[in-house]
């Protein structure tokens, strides 16, 4: 999608992908850091990790979204109960 001069794109995320698994810890860590999610940085081995642990869980799913070219928003879910 464009709008003006600004492209949009979605992609589902590959777990297993270096790139990708690179920016879901940066995306994460930069939400960790606002206030709505915690105001503090996560552990860089949390970063690191995260798309790996992700993909042992079947039932997991993540997009990100790029703004000309660069990641800028993160969507994950999985099933959970409580």
């Amino acid at each position: 999608m464009t709008l003006g001069k600004t492209n949009i794109d979605i992609e589902y995320v590959d777990y297993l992908d270096e790139k990708q698994a690179k920016e879901m810890g940066f995306l994460l860590n930069e939400y960790a850091k606002d206030p709505m999610g915690g105001g503090e940085a996560l552990p860089i081995d949390v970063q690191e990790n995260v798309a790996l642990k992700l993909s042992k869980l079947s039932h997991s799913f993540s997009f990100i979204a790029y703004v000309d070219g660069q990641a800028a928003g993160l969507l994950t879910a999985f099933e959970n109960f409580s």
